[in-house]
């Protein structure tokens, strides 16, 4: 059974005004339990739409989502949704408001009514998950942290609530190509040792190569393509049609491919690409 099903979601703002716009159209989308889920379109596309509507923040005009079962548009599951999906925006700072990091990540498991030993025990353990030290981050102002910190502290917040997915919005946005890595290993490393699901709203391609197990893209709030990266990666002429661009990997497969040089492995990852290239200029010597 899927974690979340979102089926046939329409959304409308501001209907039955001048300002009367169209966000989503008919989407249907399964999440599985475990799965990296990557959600790609440029602006106006609806993914940020579609991403607040996964925990309640936002419901359909028409259509419903599914949390385990649970329906986003009962008032009811909305409290018990916000636990089981949490949501980290774009921007961190946005999130921020407590003088120190230990109040900030604290702030969740505080509103939950915990009594004061297990939300110290989260607050540690979450900031430990992100690879953050609690003793020399706790009493610092969240404002003074660097781009990559303040990332990791957002995700500590979110995750001392205990969620069972995680949506993440752009999460490496602003960030340098090595705080980049660090943040996509991080949560791999979530996924896989936290068993959790990871719903990741980017137009960063080479994001998603490096991380999602599928992709799906949305354009002018319909739903483009549905798959793997590697087959949604083909259609280039279509990606680009829709403002996206692919993945530096995919560009260079598929240049060497038109250029009579084989690279077979489907792997996204530009380390495989050139083993493939070298095992073409040995085979080539011989």
């Amino acid at each position: 059974m899927p974690i979340i099903r979102v089926e046939k979601v329409c959304h409308t703002y501001s209907p039955g005004t001048p300002l009367e716009v169209a966000a989503l159209k008919d989407i249907t989308l399964e999440v599985q339990r475990g799965e990296i889920l990557a959600l790609a379109g440029s602006t106006g596309s609806g993914k940020s739409t579609l991403a607040m509507m996964l925990n309640g923040l936002l419901v359909p005009t028409k259509g419903c989502v599914l949390v385990n079962g649970q329906d986003t548009r009962l008032k009811k599951n909305r409290r018990d949704l916000w636990r089981q999906v949490g949501l980290v925006f774009q921007y961190p700072e946005y999130q921020f408001f407590e003088e120190n990091v230990f109040k900030e990540v604290a702030f969740g498991p505080s509103n939950m009514g915990l009594p004061s030993a297990e939300i110290e025990e989260r607050v540690n353990r979450s900031l430990e998950w992100v690879g953050l030290d609690p003793e020399t981050i706790r009493q610092r102002s969240p404002w003074t942290l660097s781009g990559g910190q303040k990332r990791r502290v957002a995700l500590a917040s979110v995750l001392a609530i205990g969620p069972n997915v995680l949506v993440l919005d752009e999460p490496t946005a602003g960030i340098d190509p090595a705080g980049k890595r660090q943040i996509l290993d991080l949560i791999k490393n979530l996924q896989k040792k936290r068993d959790l699901t990871v719903v990741l709203i980017t137009h960063n391609m080479d994001d998603i190569a490096r991380t999602a197990d599928r992709l799906m893209v949305l354009d002018r709030g319909t739903v483009f393509a549905l798959g793997t990266p590697g087959k949604i990666f083909e259609d280039h002429r279509g990606l680009r049609a829709i403002g996206l661009d692919i993945p530096y990997a995919a560009e260079a497969k598929s240049r060497l491919n038109s250029a009579g040089i084989p690279v077979q492995t489907e792997s996204l990852n530009i380390a495989e690409v050139e083993k493939e290239i070298i095992k073409y200029l040995r085979l080539k010597k011989q």
